[in-house]
């Protein structure tokens, strides 16, 4: 089974073209345990959490999202919209509970690398797709 790797990184200065399909590599079904954590690397929440992408076009991705807290239990799904406008890469979100993301992202030549600031929210993450030495996908 296939796991969607989410690891927090650094910025890079110089800005790469995303490739024609650039969200296909993530068409499929993730499943796996993120980690939420704060600046200094303390684990806030911890999500078993299951993602289905498809895609319609070059510039445009479905998801439908279902994550559950470890800790509460409570679960919370989400529909997703990935979508290339006019260069940009761009990740809408509407969970469940009602709270609508929006996160910006750039192509970092192994990943798409997503961020979003909005008020005291400060979040950084990159997605990427690698193939294990037993040629598994992860």
């Amino acid at each position: 089974m296939a796991q969607l790797l989410l690891g927090a990184i650094r910025a890079c200065t110089s800005e790469i073209s995303a490739p024609a399909n650039v969200f296909e590599p993530w068409d499929g079904t993730w499943k796996g345990r993120f980690l939420v954590k704060d600046s200094r690397g303390e684990i806030l929440t911890e999500l078993d959490v299951t993602q289905r992408y498809w895609s319609e076009s070059p510039d445009l991705q479905r998801a439908e999202f279902s994550e559950r807290n470890v800790k509460t239990g409570e679960v919370t799904t989400a529909k997703a919209k990935n979508t290339r406008e006019a260069g940009r890469l761009i990740c809408r979100v509407e969970k469940s509970n009602g709270e609508k993301v929006e996160h910006t992202g750039r192509w970092t030549g192994r990943g798409i690398e997503w961020k979003r600031d909005v008020a005291e929210t400060h979040e950084l993450f990159l997605e990427t797709i690698t193939t294990s030495t037993s040629g598994e996908t992860v």
